[in-house]
């Protein structure tokens, strides 16, 4: 569920970075649930627009990060840390998306960048509602 109710005196939800990385991290991760309509509906938009929903390629990582700056942040420093948080929630994205459809390419790219960000962590983090790990994904397609 997204609440987005902000205290008075700060930013609306929809334009506060951390906000903005905890949506964008629930749109990444297919973990919206039917409780939040207002909210899938703006994540899906936000997803296609910053490029989060698309994969790990310089053009969607460019437009997530013009989207990013046009944030606001209470400690500007933060901008870096949101961007390592999103980037590493499309990497996921990316090596669950290459899994499900089967696309050996994208799987060899997605592993790679995740050894080469010493992500090897995600390998055995739940991917779904039911505790998949990719590993479980993978033998299940």
């Amino acid at each position: 569920v997204v609440c987005d109710d902000t205290p008075p005196g700060t930013h609306p939800y929809w334009e506060s970075g951390w906000c903005f990385a905890e949506l964008s991290i629930a749109a990444a991760s297919d973990q919206l649930p039917q409780y939040s309509h207002e909210a899938v509906a703006r994540a899906a938009h936000t997803a296609r627009s910053s490029g989060i929903a698309d994969n790990t390629d310089t053009v969607a990582i460019e437009h997530v990060r013009a989207a990013v700056a046009e944030k606001h942040f209470f400690f500007e420093e933060d901008q870096q840390v949101v961007m390592r948080i999103i980037r590493s929630f499309m990497l996921k994205r990316a090596l669950v998306d290459a899994i499900r459809t089967k696309n050996a390419g994208r799987l060899r790219t997605a592993l790679a960048a995740c050894l080469s960000r010493d992500l090897r962590d995600f390998l055995e983090q739940p991917v779904d509602s039911r505790l998949n790990t990719p590993l479980h994904l993978a033998v299940a397609y």
